[in-house]
């Protein structure tokens, strides 16, 4: 059996590469092409390919269950092309243990993509999302410009630094306890200080609202105390699906605490978490369908049949993601479903294998 386990798992890695370098490859010529469109007098065509290979890496994140996919069914389509798979079966080797054969080698691709998604791809995106808002003449990301609560405060940051320690542009709309209006605040930047949550405001002017006038008064420089820490801040500068599991839930925890809607953090947090599962259903069914409906199919056609699984996968979830929040229900059904769609599929095929 550990020969069988060695051979099983050295075809399916070595597919598994071959179809993320293809697919991946794919992506990246698609991506220079999209981004040369906006190259400009600040923004070069050497900018533009720093850009997109510092976030190539989340773009492979996102392409692993479906590589995976493909490696299974073009691994094991191979053997399938040789009649190994017949031997094996007729000397009382099991679907299912060799779908375990499979499974083993996915182990550890769920492994690298996890430390892929979670400590390479995050900052590296954010750095190149940064260095490409720059060179385009923006003070942060291209997500300037958004609104946020914090407390009893509703503050705009017009642009944020690439360390989320420097804000430009901040008005604040403080209200009191009972949420009348009480002072608006401008500053033209925003330093953070030593202490947590203690930003240094420069520029300021303030305009508070009495019950018997309205006072005006500008300062050089004022504290402010804000729930807004500079992690926090990166994490809302970037997508939701580009960020670690830990920003994440991080933010996603500061959204709740303030009231305010978190269920698109927690939707790409839940993806992320369940992304292992995924990636080890979609191999099972690609597996399934290997002793099921394509025994007897090319192994081009089934790596076909397995990419368009992928898109197909793909397509459901971001239909059913939205459709899921619009309902009300919780984001954990829309990042499970798929998953136990895609395994009851596989289990089904596999148990009707002769």
């Amino acid at each position: 059996m550990i020969k069988l386990d060695r051979l099983i798992a050295g075809r399916m890695i070595f597919a598994f590469f071959i179809v993320l370098a293809v697919v991946g490859a794919v992506d990246f010529v698609f991506a220079i092409v999209d981004e040369l469109g906006d190259v400009g007098n600040k923004y070069s065509v050497a900018n533009a390919l720093l850009y997109i290979t510092l976030t190539f890496p989340s773009r492979v994140y996102e392409l692993v269950p479906f590589a995976a996919l493909g490696g299974a069914l073009l691994g094991l389509g191979s053997l399938a092309s040789s009649n190994e798979l017949v031997v094996m079966q007729a000397s009382g080797v099991s679907a299912l243990r060799i779908f375990w054969s499979v499974a083993k080698p996915t182990f550890v691709l769920m492994i690298i993509g996890f430390i892929l998604g979670e400590y390479v791809a995050p900052p590296l995106d954010k750095i190149g999302h940064d260095e490409r808002a720059e060179r385009r003449g923006r003070l942060g990301d291209e997500r300037a410009g958004f609104w946020q609560k914090s407390g009893n405060e509703f503050v705009y940051i017009d642009g944020v630094a690439s360390d989320g320690k420097t804000l430009y542009s901040i008005k604040r709309y403080v209200l009191d306890d009972e949420g009348f209006f009480r002072s608006y605040v401008t500053a033209s930047r925003a330093d953070y200080g030593n202490e947590v949550d203690d930003w240094i405001l420069t520029g300021v002017r303030e305009t508070e609202l009495n019950s018997n006038a309205i006072q005006t008064i500008e300062h050089s420089r004022l504290s402010w105390k804000s729930g807004l820490s500079p992690n926090l801040l990166q994490v809302l500068s970037q997508d939701p699906d580009a960020q670690s599991i830990s920003g994440l839930f991080r933010f996603s925890q500061f959204l709740d605490r303030e009231g305010l809607e978190s269920s698109s953090y927690y939707l790409a947090l839940w993806k992320k978490i369940f992304q292992p599962f995924m990636t080890l259903a979609l191999v099972l069914l690609g597996v399934s369908s290997v002793f099921g409906p394509l025994r007897e199919a090319t192994t081009g056609y089934r790596v076909f049949v397995g990419l368009a699984a992928g898109l197909l996968f793909t397509i459901f979830q971001r239909v059913l993601e939205p459709t899921i929040i619009l309902f009300g229900l919780s984001p954990l059904i829309a990042a499970l479903f798929p998953v136990f769609l895609a395994s009851g599929l596989g289990l089904f095929i596999l148990s009707r294998t002769r």
